[in-house]
């Protein structure tokens, strides 16, 4: 279980599914509407959005939208919405301990 957001314990060698990231991760994003909790990886989207950014911006048109309302998606993360829960993730954390 960690407050860490940005993979560490990933990158270090640890397996995704032993990993519990309680405030959220940066490879995830989310409804910003919160029509629902449902999490979806936020790597596909990233090469269009490089190819067209400037000064750390990207075109509205590249934001993903959600496929259940249509609004805005935002990263899985406690600094920039709600966090979405992540039922899943504390499953297995309750099954460890």
């Amino acid at each position: 279980m960690t407050s860490n957001m940005e993979n560490h314990f990933e990158l270090a060698g640890f397996a995704q599914e032993n990993i519990w990231e309680i405030e959220g991760g940066w490879k995830l994003i989310q409804c910003k509407r919160e029509c629902d909790d449902t999490l979806y990886p936020v790597f596909p989207v990233i090469p269009e959005m490089m190819n067209y950014e400037k000064n750390m911006k990207v075109p509205t048109k590249l934001i993903p939208q959600c496929p259940k309302c249509g609004g805005p998606m935002t990263l899985h993360s406690p600094q920039t919405h709600k966090v979405a829960s992540d039922d899943e993730d504390q499953r297995r954390f309750q099954e460890f301990v």
